[in-house]
């Protein structure tokens, strides 16, 4: 988990993606499971999602302006790509 998050209050997050100019919907993605604090603080954000990288498709990423991937998820979607398809 990259985004370690203090509490599980929302304006501490709000604060950070105001920093970020210029995006209006916000992915978050993590290599591994959501930090419950994580989850909290933005739920109320309708402009932010989070997500594992298990979860993450083409049609997430284009609905939104920015992407924010941790490294171990970039790793684990990496590791994912390489992997042969079995069918």
């Amino acid at each position: 988990m990259i985004w370690r998050v203090p509490t599980h209050k929302t304006k501490n997050l709000v604060h950070w993606v105001d920093q970020m100019e210029g995006s209006k919907k916000l992915l978050l993605v993590d290599g591994g499971p959501i930090n419950d604090k994580l989850k909290l603080a933005t739920q109320n954000l309708h402009y932010v999602n989070v997500l594992p990288s298990i979860g993450l498709n083409v049609y997430c990423i284009l609905l939104h302006d920015t992407l924010v991937m941790s490294r171990n998820g970039v790793e684990r979607i990496v590791e994912r790509m390489h992997t042969p398809i079995n069918r």
